[in-house]
């Protein structure tokens, strides 16, 4: 299908993306934030020397994100620090561009929708197709809820998976188009759904929703029509095949794992206490699409209240009922407004993944990435045919929606445009979130560079001090203090630690924790601070006591066994055991191997090495091979183990 755009319809989209860059321009110059750290600042594989394939392949396969690696997004980072460093602006201008590309395939996704329901026996005219589109994709870049895939640097993983998969459905509608012209199109419809996915899934797993967006495009557009109105098996038993059976599949798979509530344990809450939350925040993702107040997308969500039953809170049943009442208007108007059910169906479609089954955190503004392109699917396109309203009063509102958009999204870029800026905003945003407390108190610490006198010094103990007894809240604030008091040689008092260790004794630690846990090894380590013995040994005791101890605290421990206790028994088996817990993960196979050539255990270092040896894909630990046969030709031991992974250990 050949597309020959108005002018005025060209025009518009231009703009729409001339005005979207200059919004987010502010917020370019902004610094890294939250997994930025892990996935990026801290992480050295994906800031190589030189370009090569083994440098390439090390920054593949680096991500401490997801066990599957998230390959493209890391190249794309190392590619990045190749040409300009590690300098965030340029990283963010990346992650614009890539919302830009987005933006404009969102256009083009629209269009092909629109006019796929102009058949000439179709009921579902619509007017202005072109003009429809470009407001489509106008609004969905300008919508606040999408900042984060922006400025918020790691999150280029959800963006760059979006490209192809928008791409992929594209293709999928312009290969559909074809077949219903009789031509050949079956093998453009079919490559578009299979590339788009594979090709995405390298950036991140959420594209793996690409062959249901396009089942739904195709149920409610094409309707597994032919040339003739008949329907078309073939197209029936792609889906099966690339739908259903892995759908069945996966889902055997992880019902195994969730309904083990072992899963749980690093969670506030089980699954019947997920899937009952979701249905109350999978309708506040609408609001906050479509009517957000300043507050409302405060990035941190963990003050959010966490549905224990049906009626706790009472919202919680009324969602459920909003679902059933927004599945049965998709049913209802599939056939006389197909756009609208398909926007709905979409939307809820966009949320299968990450707001059921999988032990997810419960809140993320940038799962809408996919999702508010279907609510304004659904909305824009009946907005500017519906009868019930003249032309001019629908252009008047579609105007109101996106000046109220651009407005807050502006704002918002603007407080992304420093760090202080930023956890000043957020912290105001959300004044019950233990995690937005925390990073506005860590923002004045680093800006304050521990020094006695400085007012961002005073202005973040207190903070701290109040965020440590909010409900929920991890061991980030306890760690803080201590590292803060232990560095500038002030008395720490039993109560810190005392609540520190109670916390990591109620339940297993989370990421949060374990961040905690490794600044306070790392400080210990490195003689920047030095924190009690004592208490430093009951709170890694404290952290293992629970079952399925995670590696990285087991690596953190024998970190400190081997640099602080010179306990060199105990720091061998705790790396041990992180091999055990993770041994696809070569950092932890690394640190064993340099305890086991320090200790002349050359008989256990070669089944280390030849565990190394296996996991060196295309070359990607050709580097630390080198680094170890340096070292080895040096007179003294090898130096001391480095802490377990390459994530995060922030000095709070």
């Amino acid at each position: 299908m050949r597309t020959t755009l108005s002018i005025p319809a060209r025009l518009l989209l231009v703009l729409a993306l001339a005005i979207t860059a200059l919004a987010y321009w502010p917020g370019l110059s902004g610094g890294f934030a939250f997994d930025d750290f892990p996935n990026i600042v801290d992480n050295p594989a994906v800031q190589p020397e030189t370009l090569s394939l083994a440098s390439m392949s090390a920054a593949a396969l680096s991500s401490p994100s997801s066990r599957f690696k998230r390959p493209l997004a890391s190249v794309s980072f190392a590619g990045n620090y190749l040409l300009t460093g590690l300098d965030p602006f340029w990283m963010k201008l990346t992650n614009l561009a890539i919302h830009l590309a987005n933006g404009a395939l969102i256009f083009l996704l629209a269009l092909c929708l629109l006019k796929a329901i102009q058949a000439p026996d179709s009921d579902n005219q619509t007017r202005q197709p072109e003009f429809i589109a470009a407001c489509i994709a106008a609004g969905w870049l300008a919508l606040p809820i999408n900042l984060t895939a922006v400025l918020y640097v790691v999150q280029r993983m959800e963006s760059l998976a979006h490209l192809f998969v928008f791409a992929g459905l594209i293709g999928y509608c312009h290969g559909r188009m074809r077949m219903l012209n009789g031509r050949a199109g079956a093998w453009l419809a079919c490559a578009s759904v299979l590339s788009g996915t594979a090709l995405g899934l390298l950036a991140k797993e959420t594209a793996i929703l690409l062959p249901l967006y396009a089942a739904l495009i195709e149920g409610f557009i094409f309707r597994f029509r032919r040339p003739g109105h008949k329907s078309d098996v073939r197209l029936i038993g792609f889906f099966i095949c690339i739908l259903a059976v892995p759908l069945g599949l996966g889902l055997i798979w992880q019902l195994g794992i969730v309904l083990n509530p072992a899963i749980w344990l690093f969670r506030d809450f089980n699954l019947s206490e997920r899937l009952l939350s979701e249905a109350r925040i999978v309708l506040i993702y609408i609001k906050w699409t479509l009517l957000p107040l300043p507050w409302d997308l405060s990035f941190y969500h963990d003050d959010i209240e966490i549905s224990r039953s049906l009626f706790s809170p009472w919202t919680t049943i009324a969602a459920i009922a909003g679902l059933a009442a927004m599945a049965a208007t998709i049913v209802t108007l599939r056939n006389r407004q197909p756009l609208v059910a398909l926007g709905l169906a979409l939307y809820l479609g966009a949320h299968t993944l990450t707001a059921t089954i999988l032990p997810l955190e419960l809140v993320y503004e940038h799962r809408n990435y996919f999702a508010s392109y279907g609510l304004l699917l659904a909305i824009i396109p009946w907005l500017c045919n519906t009868s019930s309203l003249k032309p001019r009063t629908s252009l008047v509102l579609l105007c109101v929606f996106y000046l109220a958009w651009l407005a807050t999204t502006s704002w918002s870029a603007k407080a992304w445009g420093h760090p202080i800026t930023l956890a000043q905003e957020l912290a105001a945003r959300a004044p019950e979130s233990p995690r937005a407390q925390y990073a506005l108190a860590r923002t004045y610490l680093i800006a304050s560079n521990y020094e006695p006198e400085s007012p961002y010094l005073a202005a973040a103990l207190p903070i701290l001090e109040r965020t440590a007894a909010m409900p929920h809240a991890s061991i980030l604030p306890e760690s803080a203090l201590i590292y803060t008091h232990s560095k500038l040689d002030r008395p720490v008092p039993e109560t810190w630690w005392r609540n520190l260790l109670d916390k990591l004794e109620a339940k297993r630690p989370d990421v949060q924790d374990e961040a905690a846990i490794m600044a306070l090894a790392r400080c210990a380590r490195e003689t920047t601070c030095q924190p009690s013995i004592e208490r430093m040994i009951d709170m890694f005791l404290a952290a293992l006591t629970h079952p399925n101890p995670s590696a990285r605290v087991l690596a953190a421990y024998g970190d400190y066994a081997w640099n602080v206790l010179e306990d060199r028994a105990l720091a061998l088996r705790l790396a041990r055991d992180a091999t055990h817990r993770e041994p696809g993960e070569p950092t932890y196979l690394l640190t064993l191997l340099r305890m086991q050539l320090a200790l002349g255990q050359n008989s256990e270092a070669k089944e280390t090495l030849k565990a190394l040896e296996n996991l060196n894909i295309l070359g990607r630990l050709n580097h630390e091979f080198e680094k170890l046969a340096r070292e080895s030709h040096r007179p003294t031991a090898p130096p001391a183990p480095a802490n377990g992974k390459n994530e995060p250990a922030p000095s709070p």
